[in-house]
């Protein structure tokens, strides 16, 4: 099977990336993985060179050869990639090129609390483990002084309820000034398939995207 997405996320995780975007045509969330299960289905950037031997980014839409769905309990959204086949880079979308096909998502709350975590019984009431959000206001913190371990962490506004320190893994805001405060951004906000240690699913910021691009 081939799907057409356009990239939201290439965040860290496990040596590697986690993957996911929208179907070019209907818009539904897809999250792309790999087979590797130590990095819990991260993709690599061998996955991520297409055939033009170009590296796929945020906002390329590629044409994927998909092996199967595979979701899971908290990631209804994966889908396993064919990892023998190469991506192809078809063009590269603006921001307002995505909000056409997938606008921002009108939740009462992000992930049923204001906190930055959920439990196992909040879990059980989520169905998805990817929105799009707007907010009007974000601080991002910096909670490391060790370049090569940041703890990138915001604050941010939505639906005039206050989200404190919520763990961001857009490696484009890892080197941000700490108390850097943005206006009027979208942010990709997605749970992890597992609990940590606590027995909580945290939240973190995948992507953040500036209104005007």
């Amino acid at each position: 099977m081939t799907r057409e997405i356009v990239l939201l996320t290439k965040s860290t995780k496990r040596g590697g990336y986690c993957v996911a975007g929208v179907d070019a045509q209907s818009g539904e969330w897809v999250r792309l993985t790999s087979s590797d299960q130590w990095s819990h289905g991260a993709l690599t950037d061998a996955h991520l060179t297409c055939k033009d031997g170009s590296v796929c980014g945020v906002l390329d839409c590629v044409r994927v050869k998909v092996a199967e769905e595979r979701p899971v309990d908290h990631q209804p959204e994966n889908v396993l990639i064919n990892e023998e086949k190469k991506f192809q880079k078809l063009d590269t979308w603006s921001v307002q090129d995505v909000l056409r096909i997938h606008p921002a998502e009108p939740w009462d709350a992000v992930y049923v609390n204001t906190e930055r975590a959920l439990d196992e019984e909040e879990m059980a009431k989520v169905n998805r483990s990817l929105i799009l959000v707007h907010t009007p206001w974000l601080r991002l913190r910096q909670k490391s002084d060790n370049p090569d371990k940041p703890k990138t962490r915001a604050n941010f506004l939505y639906n005039d309820q206050w989200y404190n320190n919520i763990s961001v893994t857009d490696p484009d805001y890892y080197t941000a000034e700490d108390k850097t405060t943005l206006k009027n951004m979208y942010l990709v906000v997605s749970l992890p398939d597992a609990p940590y240690d606590d027995g909580k699913y945290y939240k973190f910021i995948a992507k953040i995207f500036d209104a005007e691009d």
